[in-house]
C-alpha cells in the first residue's frame, strides 16, 4: 500500500509542470508590464531633467542678483572687452550675461582666463582651449544636441518683445532695445572693427539696467529662458528662417533689417511658416547652421530671446544674409514637454507652457513687434517688456 501511495505521488508531481499556453501568457503578462512601464519611466526622466535645468536657471538668477548687489546695475546684453596685449589693439563686444556673470556662479577662473590675456580674444572655437570648451551648467539634459559639439550653451536672455538687432544708430539702425532687461550695445558686421563703445553706455540715462529699470515689477519681467542648440535640420527648435521680413513701412523697430536696409520682421507672419515641427517649403532660407547656442559666450543676436512669439515657435530674421545687424527675433525653445523653463526678475523658475496668452485681440501680418507701450502679445509679451506698463504675471 505505502509503495502505490508513493508512486501515484510522483506521477501526480509530474503532470504539474508549465504548459506552452501558459509559459506564453505569462511572457504576454510580462510584456504588457513592461509597455505600461517604460512611460512612466521616460516620463520621471524628463521630470528630472526638466527640474536640473530649472535649478541651473535659478543659479543665474541668483548670479544675477548679486552681480547687481556688486555693481549696482546688469551686465550688458554683450559687453566689451579690451585686449590691449594685440596690434593694433582689439575691442570685441560679443561676450553675452552668462558670460560676465560666471564669477557668481562658480566659474571665476573661466572668467579670468577670457579676460585677463590678449590670446583669449583671439583663440578661434576649434582650439577649444577656451571658446571651444563645454560647460555642464550652460546645457539642459533634455537638450542632447547640447553634446553634439563643445563650445554649446542651451540658455539665453530676454530681449523682451523687440525683434533684436546690433546695429547702432550710426549704422543705420533706428531704434535700440528699450524693451528687455539688457542694454544691447551695437557690434559691426565685422568682428574684428572695432565698435564705438561709447553708444551702450548712452543707452538707458547713460548707465546699464538696473532692478529699478524693471518698472513693471521684477516679478512681471522675464529674465532668462532655454533654447534648444542647433541642429542641422529642418526644425522649429533649432533653425531660423533668414529673409522673413514684413513691411518696410513698419514701426521704426521694423525697419533696417539688413545692413542695407529692408523689410521688417512681423510675428504672425513668422507664426505662419510652421509645419508640423518645422518649417514650410517656400519659408525662405531655412538655415540649421551652428548659430543658437554653438558659441556658448556670444551675447549677440543668437544669444537672445523674444517674446513676441509663444515658446516653441518659429525663429525668424529679417533681410540679407547671416549678419548680426540682421533683425532677428528668436523664439524660447526647449525640448521639453508642451513649453519652456523662464527665469523671473524675482529669482523665481517658472515652466511656461506653449500655450501661454499670446495673442491680446486680432493678430495679422500687420502687427509688430514694439518698442513702447502695452505689449500687442499677452501675458507673454507683457512678461517679456520690462516697462510697457503691464502688471501681469503667469
Amino acid at each position: 500500500m505505502h509503495s502505490r501511495s508513493l508512486c501515484s505521488n510522483r506521477s501526480y508531481r509530474r503532470s504539474r509542470a508549465f504548459t506552452l499556453v501558459e509559459l506564453l501568457v505569462v511572457i504576454a503578462i510580462i510584456g504588457i508590464l513592461i509597455a505600461l512601464l517604460l512611460p512612466a519611466v521616460q516620463a520621471a526622466r524628463e521630470a528630472a531633467r526638466r527640474m536640473q535645468c530649472s535649478n541651473q536657471l535659478k543659479q543665474f538668477s541668483l548670479a544675477l542678483h548679486n552681480y547687481h548687489d556688486a555693481y549696482k546695475s546688469f551686465p550688458a546684453g554683450n559687453t566689451l572687452i579690451v585686449y590691449s596685449g594685440v596690434t593694433p589693439p582689439r575691442e570685441w563686444g560679443g561676450y553675452g550675461p552668462l558670460f560676465v556673470l560666471m564669477p557668481f556662479y562658480e566659474q571665476a577662473q573661466t572668467w579670468e582666463e577670457g579676460t585677463s590675456g590678449a590670446e583669449a580674444g583671439l583663440d578661434p572655437e576649434s582650439t577649444r582651449l577656451l571658446w571651444g570648451r563645454m560647460f555642464t551648467i550652460l546645457g539642459c539634459p533634455s537638450d542632447t544636441n547640447f553634446y553634439a559639439t563643445d563650445g554649446r550653451n542651451s540658455f539665453v536672455y530676454s530681449v523682451g518683445d523687440w525683434a533684436d538687432t546690433n546695429q547702432s544708430p550710426t549704422e543705420g539702425a533706428s531704434s535700440h532695445n528699450s524693451r528687455g532687461p539688457f542694454v544691447r550695445a551695437p557690434h559691426y558686421q565685422n568682428d574684428t572693427a572695432i565698435w564705438p563703445s561709447a553708444w551702450g553706455r548712452t543707452l538707458g540715462g547713460g548707465k546699464w539696467r538696473t532692478l529699478a529699470s524693471l518698472a513693471d515689477g521684477t516679478s512681471n519681467t522675464i529674465v532668462f529662458s532655454e533654447r534648444a542648440t542647433s541642429v542641422p535640420r529642418n526644425n522649429i527648435r533649432g533653425a531660423y528662417v533668414l529673409g522673413a521680413g514684413g513691411d518696410p513701412n513698419g514701426v521704426p523697430n521694423n525697419t533696417l533689417a539688413g545692413t542695407s536696409g529692408g523689410p521688417g520682421i512681423f510675428p504672425n507672419k513668422c507664426l505662419g511658416y510652421k509645419q508640423g515641427e518645422g518649417y514650410k517649403t517656400g519659408a525662405g532660407t531655412v538655415y540649421t547652421g551652428d548659430h543658437f547656442g554653438t558659441r556658448w559666450a556670444d551675447g549677440r543676436a543668437p544669444a537672445t530671446f523674444s517674446t513676441c512669439l509663444p515658446p516653441n515657435s518659429p525663429s525668424c530674421w529679417g533681410a540679407g544674409g547671416i549678419t548680426y545687424a540682421s533683425r532677428s527675433m528668436n523664439s524660447a525653445s526647449s525640448y521639453h514637454t508642451g513649453g519652456v523653463n523662464v527665469s523671473i526678475g524675482d529669482g523665481s523658475v517658472q515652466f511656461v507652457s506653449n500655450t501661454v496668452n499670446w495673442a491680446t485681440g486680432t493678430m495679422d501680418d500687420t502687427v509688430a513687434c514694439v518698442t513702447g507701450g502695452i505689449s500687442p502679445f499677452g501675458v507673454w509679451g507683457a512678461m517679456g517688456s520690462i516697462n510697457g506698463g503691464e502688471s501681469v504675471n503667469f
